[in-house]
């Protein structure tokens, strides 16, 4: 009798408590029989059983078939439901600027319409550097609005503090290009102040619009189709040592003045070239040592060149000198590009995408051959100077007759038609490789080999036909003539 009352009560609580008699009275039974003594408990096959009320959109798995001792038999899941994924708190991560005086912005996204294989081009440099005066700013809508900005102030320090300690305060910013065994180091800006007991200096040097660099082959085959750009921004606050700004600026002058000159960069230039870019970066990194440096390199894609494109560098400086993790205010930046593709060094003229095309420009590779050939001058082709230095300058013409196999092929000469022919081929041959071993195109071999035969005095010995009997001669006249058929092809 106790036992049913146990059980009776136990029934009905469990019954009140669900609220819900199909899904939880027969578990409720079977563990009140249980704890009463009557019938074991079964916790393999004794759970609720699912609705889509407990769990919605589950499916209620089949029952099991197999018999059972148990009062209910039904098939229960008895795992713990996973909590979605979407349930999950986010977290907010926070971002962090590691150049936060300097950032990067690539210019150059879509594909060129315009190829530099085979062709020359040289480094462009332009400033958008906020001024107050926004009839003198050179800034572009893309940093800002110059009109906005406010002077950069020359701050003193009181005489006192200049007599007990001397300060200096130095930025300098310079970008470096490497391709194909040129190398070029460009200083783009020097902010320098010195404050001691002889009294306070600043000096702040800006580069604006920067052309004059030497032109460079962008060779066939990619390996000049992607040149590197580095630009490195060099902080340092010294109480001791000199202004750095100042030091630098006639270091760079002594640099220039024993470096050759050169308006193509080929294997006579190209040394000399990397030598003066090492010295000015030793020159930046020794009076910088004790510094703070950001660095941003980028390899850039001719494919995606754009003149409107480039490497773009804005920088910031904070508004206290000594103080790097204050408050910062930008002063612009610089964009760092490659000039249109050129077919020649001898002719202004290059290609663009541009209809109408502007003056000495056409829009195909072709076009524009077809136009530096037309107005060739073959006497300003062979003095054309390679290099330029203190000793004097090397001319092309110079250059091949200071050829060994040169001067052996002139003196080959005896008359006679067949021999002569021969000579000649084979001094043609040997023009072109020489002008393609310094570094020059296709486009400039054959130019150079036409001004040997027309402009070059003939020697004495050699058969008045050997020239044109010569099919490695001809063939230098007939590249041209393919070209020109390809510009104007016929309808």
């Amino acid at each position: 009798m106790k036992e049913k009352l146990i059980l009776s009560v136990i029934t009905l609580l469990s019954f009140n408590i669900s609220g819900c008699a199909t899904s939880s009275a027969p578990n409720t039974l079977l563990k009140a029989e249980a704890i009463a003594g009557k019938a074991p408990l079964n916790t393999t096959n004794i759970s609720p059983k699912l609705t889509t009320h407990d769990n919605p959109g589950s499916v209620s798995p089949k029952p099991d078939t197999k018999p059972s001792s148990s009062i209910v038999d039904v098939k229960v899941n008895t795992e713990t439901p996973v909590a979605s994924t979407r349930d999950k708190p986010r977290i907010s991560i926070p971002k962090l600027d590691v150049t936060p005086l300097t950032s990067y912005h690539n210019k150059d996204v879509t594909p060129s319409k315009v190829s530099f294989n085979d062709t020359y081009t040289r480094i462009l440099i332009r400033s958008d550097i906020y001024e107050k005066d926004a009839s003198k700013s050179t800034s572009g809508s893309e940093n800002g609005n110059a009109s906005e900005s406010l002077p950069m102030k020359y701050q003193s320090r009181p005489w006192y503090k200049r007599l007990a300690i001397a300060d200096t305060y130095d930025i300098n910013l310079t970008a470096k290009l490497k391709v194909d065994g040129y190398e070029e180091t460009v200083p783009l800006a020097t902010l320098s102040q010195s404050s001691g007991k002889n009294g306070e200096t600043w000096l702040r040097d800006i580069n604006h619009e920067l052309s004059s660099y030497p032109w460079f082959l962008v060779k066939k085959g990619g390996s000049s189709s992607s040149p590197r750009f580095t630009v490195e921004f060099k902080g340092s606050r010294n109480i001791e040592s000199g202004a750095a700004g100042y030091a630098l600026q006639i270091a760079l002058g002594a640099i220039k003045m024993v470096a050759p000159e050169t308006n193509i960069i080929t294997t006579l230039s190209s040394s000399s070239a990397k030598d003066k870019s090492n010295a000015i970066d030793q020159a930046v990194g020794k009076l910088f040592s004790n510094n703070l440096t950001e660095r941003h390199t980028s390899d850039r894609d001719f494919t995606k060149w754009s003149p409107e494109g480039g490497f773009n560098i804005v920088v910031s400086l904070p508004e206290q000198n000594n103080d790097w993790n204050g408050t910062l205010a930008t002063i612009g930046g610089w964009t760092i590009n490659f000039d249109a593709p050129h077919p020649s060094i001898f002719s202004d003229w290059y290609i663009c995408d541009k209809e109408p095309a502007p003056a000495l420009c056409k829009n195909s590779f072709e076009k524009a051959v077809t136009q530096v050939f037309k107005e060739k001058n073959d006497a300003s082709i062979l003095a054309y100077q390679l290099v330029k230095t203190s000793a004097g300058s090397i001319s092309i013409k110079e250059h091949l007759l200071k050829q060994q196999w040169f001067a052996n092929a002139i003196s080959s000469f005896t008359g006679n038609a067949d021999n002569d022919k021969w000579i000649a081929n084979g001094l043609c041959l040997g023009i072109a490789d020489e002008i393609h071993a310094l570094g020059l195109n296709s486009v400039d071999a054959n130019l150079v080999v036409l001004a040997v035969i027309t402009s070059m005095q003939r020697p004495k010995a050699m058969e008045a036909m050997a020239w044109k009997n010569a099919q490695a001669c001809m063939d230098s006249k007939q590249y041209f003539t393919n070209l020109a058929s390809l510009a104007s092809p016929k309808q």
